[in-house]
């Protein structure tokens, strides 16, 4: 029986070259969803309320990526929030001892962006 076709060196050396991209891809879209996830978590456990000199504040932000499909992704949220009371001056003072905090958001893929579709608080 002959061999209809061997792969050579040059072609082999493609083939990885090729997985090497996907995988480079794929890590990078997945520091673009953890950023993202990142900002929108810090956006969501800092609030202000001006009318009672009050805010909140979110430190130590970490980001996991739970699952992601093509159009939906869910990343888990972990940092940690404190109150603070605004001080004539400009100052801050602690209100709320720092606790943890939990999200989990859920994401949708549409064109080149990922939009917060969803917010959970564990």
């Amino acid at each position: 029986m002959e061999k209809l076709f061997s792969p050579n060196r040059l072609f082999v050396s493609f083939c990885a070259l090729l997985v090497i991209v996907f995988l480079c891809l794929q890590y990078v879209s997945n520091i673009v969803l953890a950023e993202t996830a990142k900002v929108d978590g810090e956006k969501i456990l800092s609030w202000q309320w001006p009318t009672v000199n009050l805010r909140g504040k979110a430190t130590n932000i970490d980001t996991k990526i739970l699952s992601k499909t093509s159009t939906e992704a869910v990343v888990e949220v972990d940092g940690k929030q404190s109150a603070e009371k605004l001080i004539a001056g400009g100052t801050a003072q602690e209100v709320v001892k720092p606790t943890d905090c939990k999200l989990v958001l859920t994401y949708y893929h549409t064109d080149k962006h990922w939009i917060l579709g969803r917010v959970e608080q564990k």
